[in-house]
């Protein structure tokens, strides 16, 4: 096992942030703290452990309230279950084609400019001109 004094609070680069810190001292498996040093790497231990107690916290709040809601409303069903995947699917298909077309516009020449040919003036068309 290795000690690591962790500064808690975000941090960039070496610079901690405004947020109020607090120095304590963990105990974890050396393997841990190796890959964690390495996956943290710039960001800085404190700042990836911090993110990562927020992210465990969300997630136990997020297990509370399920519980409470299957208390409350009964468990969810299989068919519940489906019913989310599917319409999260549909919303992932539904962004994935939003971020087509907005690469696809990007990389096209803007709509309704045809290119000018011969000069100024010439290849434009007024508002009145039929396309």
């Amino acid at each position: 096992m290795a000690t690591a004094g962790i500064k808690a609070g975000p941090k960039l680069g070496s610079m901690v942030l405004s947020m109020a810190s607090k120095k304590i001292t963990v105990t974890i498996p050396e393997d841990l703290l190796e890959e964690v040093r390495a996956e943290a790497a710039e960001r800085g231990v404190s700042a990836y452990v911090a993110r990562a107690l927020r992210l465990q916290l969300d997630r136990d709040r997020l297990r509370e309230l399920v519980t409470w809601l299957e208390e409350e409303y009964g468990p969810v069903t299989a068919a519940d279950r489906a019913a989310a995947r599917e319409e999260l699917a549909e919303i992932d298909a539904e962004h994935e084609r939003r971020r087509a077309a907005t690469g696809a516009r990007a990389a096209a020449p803007p709509q309704g400019k045809p290119a000018q040919k011969g000069g100024p003036g010439k290849g434009r068309r007024t508002a009145g001109e039929a396309a």
